[in-house]
């Protein structure tokens, strides 16, 4: 019985998530009333267009929008190192993590307009998917994170207490009892594949451990006797823990499918570094030199 406490975390992390939209809303208004007159031509006439030297992907701004939007990118990757060293004094793991966010959708809309909404040869187009990988497994990844369940133990505790009062002795018997009943946990790291295989046993272990807890208060006697304001508060309590002991198991289950996941979004990050890099190097090889001062 040791998971996170549940607070205000839900209500933060809905107020960031909307200043994060806000904030890419606004990059991307910006980008397109910047370009929209160029980006709305089809590939041809841009040629003629006066904003094509500035705006395509070798141009001036076209070029430092991927530029910044590829070290907006790297700097996302950061955020692996720190999860290396949790306890190291730079900011909470949570403030990392919606850098992480940020960054990474920034980043990755940047590429979006340095490309100018178009793919024309492999190496780019590798690194497009490579970034619409690594967006779309960061984002579902984001979500899973924000509505994992996690046992709320001081609610649990709480719940306890009140059933110690109608049932003394009951606490140390369910927590015995909780204790006893070992949720599923895998010794190694699993595939995403095998974490996926493993969640109807750790839904099964949760209505056993519901399962465990009314039994044992049964053992105990009912409320039967006892005046309906003190039933409805043990019933309350009662409820509680039965969910909060059976959201401990899915809490590991979670735990582990979300460790799966991030190595799947970790191997396409890795692709996302090779592909930019073989991107650039292509780039420089093939006369992007210019903005240096080179023709």
């Amino acid at each position: 019985m040791g998971s996170q406490p549940n607070s205000g975390e839900p209500n933060k992390q809905r107020s960031f998530a909307r200043y994060i939209v806000l904030a890419l809303l606004a990059l991307g208004a910006v980008l397109a009333y910047r370009g929209y007159a160029f980006y709305r031509l089809d590939v041809a006439a841009r040629v003629e267009h006066p904003d094509y030297r500035v705006l395509s992907p070798v141009g001036f701004v076209g070029h430092g929008y991927g530029m910044v939007g590829t070290l907006l990118m790297l700097t996302n990757l950061l955020y692996l190192v720190r999860r290396r060293f949790p306890h190291l004094p730079v900011g909470s793991m949570r403030t990392w993590l919606d850098i992480h966010v940020f960054t990474g959708l920034a980043g990755a809309m940047l590429v979006l307009f340095h490309s100018a909404f178009q793919v024309r040869n492999p190496v780019a187009s590798a690194s497009a998917y490579s970034v619409l990988l690594v967006v779309l497994t960061g984002i579902i990844g984001r979500n899973m994170v924000a509505f994992a369940p996690r046992a709320d133990m001081d609610r649990l505790e709480s719940a306890l207490d009140v059933l110690d009062e109608y049932h003394p002795g009951i606490r140390r018997s369910l927590v015995s009892a909780l204790q006893k009943h070992v949720v599923t946990t895998p010794n190694v790291s699993v595939t995403l594949l095998g974490a996926l295989r493993l969640v109807p046993t750790w839904q099964r272990q949760g209505a056993e451990r519901r399962e465990l807890v009314l039994a044992r208060v049964a053992v105990h006697g009912d409320a039967a006797t006892l005046p309906v304001d003190d039933r409805a508060r043990r019933a309350l309590a009662l409820d509680s823990v039965t969910s909060e002991a059976a959201r401990e198991a899915y809490a590991v289950g979670a735990r582990v499918v979300l460790d799966s996941w991030r190595g799947f979004h970790r191997f396409f990050a890795f692709l996302l570094v090779i592909t930019v890099t073989l991107h650039v190097g292509v780039a420089w090889y093939f006369g992007f030199r210019w903005i240096f001062g080179r023709s």
